[in-house]
């Protein structure tokens, strides 16, 4: 996620202000129907880095794991959302878009699904416009 950071001048101590920004991200709703909602569900490995895996929960569950890195392990909650669903966020919602979020303790991450089969997901982060491939592992 992208950081704004600016300072007030006063008479008094400087106090830093900081402002989130998240870039807007549009892409085609692909989580169309509640059996490719539950397509999410399960463990995935990352494309790009196979050490690095991420496991949703149908309970609401997510666990971030890097193998060789048992620190490295992060425990957090997911949520799908929409305009239909909405919660409140640092961004617009755009319609016919389906979101995820994901809270851990340290930060919360919020991405667009741009596929999802039974063997694949892609995500895009908000924060970046990085796109995030996985295969499915279980």
């Amino acid at each position: 996620m992208g950081y704004f950071f600016f300072f007030e001048r006063d008479d008094a101590a400087p106090q830093a202000s900081i402002q989130e920004t998240v870039p807007t991200v549009v892409t085609e709703n692909v989580l169309e129907t509640e059996a490719q909602k539950d397509l999410l569900v399960g463990a995935w490995r990352s494309v790009d880095d196979s050490r690095f895996t991420r496991v949703f929960s149908d309970e609401g569950a997510v666990v971030d794991e890097y193998e060789g890195m048992p620190e490295a392990r992060s425990d957090g909650t997911w949520r799908r959302f929409s305009t239909q669903d909405p919660e409140e966020v640092p961004f617009t919602l755009m319609p016919q878009i389906e979101y995820v979020r994901i809270a851990f303790a340290e930060e919360m991450l919020y991405f667009t699904v741009t596929e999802v089969t039974p063997s694949r997901l892609e995500l895009v982060y908000l924060g970046t416009g990085e796109t995030l491939q996985f295969e499915r592992v279980q």
